[in-house]
């Protein structure tokens, strides 16, 4: 009984041109490329093939470079925000006890600037209402992930 390959070699000489184009990706990832990784990808799909795993580290560093840096001035607009809800949601306690906690004449943010003197949110009752005001659209818009993780 003599072995017969079991693939053309129309097959194999697309093999080998699968694996050459997934080199030359590799390279050009390699080399600071970012579309490589995506084009190696395509490459991997249109094959049926498992991604190699020099493809999957690199999805993983692009995305994790993405997402564990969290802007600084995001959590900044959120702690703000976050300092005017309450003291929305407390206005009548903290009327009682002499703190004003109006809207109309932006008592509210002055409140939040008081309260949030000395910590890395602070700033004048003009930044905590921009920051509140920039919370909210966001929010209105469907973009919370931005200020939870």
């Amino acid at each position: 009984m003599t072995w017969k390959p079991q693939w053309t070699d129309e097959q194999l000489d697309d093999d080998r041109l699968f694996e050459r184009r997934l080199r030359e990706h590799e390279a050009a990832w390699q080399s600071g490329d970012a579309r490589a990784l995506s084009d190696a990808i395509d490459l991997c799909e249109f094959h049926k093939t498992r991604l190699p795993q020099w493809v999957r580290e690199g999805v993983r560093a692009f995305t994790e470079d993405k997402r564990d840096k969290p802007t600084r001035q995001d959590d900044v607009h959120f702690a703000r925000w976050d300092v005017v809800r309450e003291i929305r949601d407390r206005q009548e306690e903290l009327d009682a006890q002499g703190y004003n906690t109006k809207w109309t004449d932006g008592a509210v943010y002055e409140t939040a600037s008081k309260a949030l003197r000395g910590s890395t949110a602070q700033g004048s009752k003009d930044a905590i209402r921009r920051s509140y005001k920039l919370v909210q659209k966001a929010l209105k818009d469907g973009q919370f992930q931005r200020f939870w993780r």
